[in-house]
């Protein structure tokens, strides 16, 4: 599925699956990344990822140029975008973007765009919402209100195509899979193995400072042997991580 707004979703569900330290240059001079992790009722694991990880990690600037150049090249999709950036926030994350549009007579109109959306993904299970669409425009004869409806619109479309879709099924509708084979060396299918091994037991949420990824090891029943990943699944993990 080709969708303009699945970029942006791919961006912010691939923070919590590869964040693996192969993605880091050499030379950079960044704050370094530090991960914050902790063991919860002795059932939980839980890896917070501060914001320097995730640029140094994962390089999102590349993510979302790749993005923007999806989203331009999209037919349907009547705007061009000039630039886009990213903020967290608590429960989601703020696309902050530099677009313009072709308008009769006058022509290309710039403006400014804040799309807030809210997703987090529970137990294997991607929740997402669109929230506030923010559009400034500075020609004094176009109204800001008479973009935000349109894209406000657009976006909930998309996203509803994703919302309650199961971890394994987003990945392979994204083709993200697939991009992770290649940068883990390992096959689509052994990728897609251990997602559907460990789905059920992941989660993670985004804060305004960091992505927290929380995976279930153990319900705390040895005599359950549902209570977590098999042991083969936590052997590969390992080995990704």
């Amino acid at each position: 599925m080709n969708s303009p707004w699945r970029w942006l979703l791919v961006i912010f569900f691939s923070l919590s699956l590869i964040l693996l330290p192969w993605l880091s240059q050499p030379g950079e001079t960044l704050i370094a990344c530090q991960l914050r992790s902790h063991i919860e009722d002795e059932t939980h694991l839980g890896i917070e990822f501060p914001r320097p990880c995730l640029d140094q990690k994962l390089h999102l600037d590349r993510f979302l140029d790749q993005a923007r150049q999806e989203i331009n090249n999209d037919e349907f999709f009547p705007f061009t975008i000039r630039r886009m950036r990213y903020q967290l926030v608590d429960n989601g994350f703020r696309i902050l973007g530099n677009l313009a549009i072709e308008y009769p007579v006058i022509g290309l109109v710039d403006f400014e765009l804040s799309q807030t959306v809210f997703v987090n993904l529970n137990q294997g299970s991607l929740n997402v919402e669109a929230g506030e669409t923010r559009v400034r425009v500075n020609v004094p004869f176009i109204q800001s209100n008479d973009l935000s409806p349109l894209l406000n619109q657009m976006v909930n479309t998309q996203l509803r195509i994703f919302n309650q879709k199961r971890l394994q099924d987003f990945l392979q509708d994204t083709d993200l899979d697939q991009r992770m084979a290649e940068e883990t060396g390992l096959t689509v299918e052994s990728i897609n193995f251990l997602v559907q091994g460990i789905q059920d037991h992941f989660s993670a949420q985004i804060t305004e400072d960091s992505v927290i990824v929380s995976i279930e090891v153990a319900n705390g029943n040895d005599d359950d042997p549902e209570g977590g990943p098999s042991p083969a699944i936590i052997q590969s993990l390992q080995a990704l991580l």
